[in-house]
């Protein structure tokens, strides 16, 4: 059994915010009503919602908290047994969103920072600059396991 935890900011945001209807709206600073999702962009989402949910049986619950994450700029927190495809849901979320960079990793007791964070560059610790080469790795990507 999967347990989604959700912040609770993420989930009013959701309830308040992000129905997912045609006709969303939100305030800006000036206060001023302004829609958000266009119906293009609808569309699309629902398809691509109702794809996850079809390639991920009884998971529409997740699959909608997940989604509702990204679109209120939220963490997500999956907690469930080993082999139940929560990585992979993550994953198939990510390859459905053009340009996004996903990364992966088991943490162990004894993970080492640079192999989440990247290695240390050593041509600019010559230089005395402490700077990570990060392409690839936690820094630079969009969406992340651990």
């Amino acid at each position: 059994m999967w347990s989604f935890l959700l912040a609770q900011q993420s989930l009013l945001l959701y309830d308040r915010c992000y129905p997912l209807t045609a006709a969303t709206l939100q305030r800006n600073s000036n206060n001023q009503l302004f829609k958000i999702m266009n119906e293009q962009l609808f569309i699309k989402l629902q398809d691509f919602r109702a794809s996850l949910n079809a390639a991920f049986l009884e998971r529409e619950h997740i699959v909608d908290g997940l989604l509702a994450t990204l679109l209120c700029k939220q963490n997500a927190f999956l907690l469930g047994a080993p082999g139940t495809g929560k990585s992979d849901l993550v994953r198939a979320i990510c390859n459905g969103i053009e340009g996004a960079d996903y990364f992966g990793y088991l943490l162990t007791p004894t993970s080492d920072p640079s192999e989440i964070f990247g290695p240390v560059a050593v041509s600019k610790l010559l230089a005395d600059e402490y700077t990570r080469d990060v392409h690839g790795y936690l820094p630079s990507c969009h969406i992340a396991v651990s």
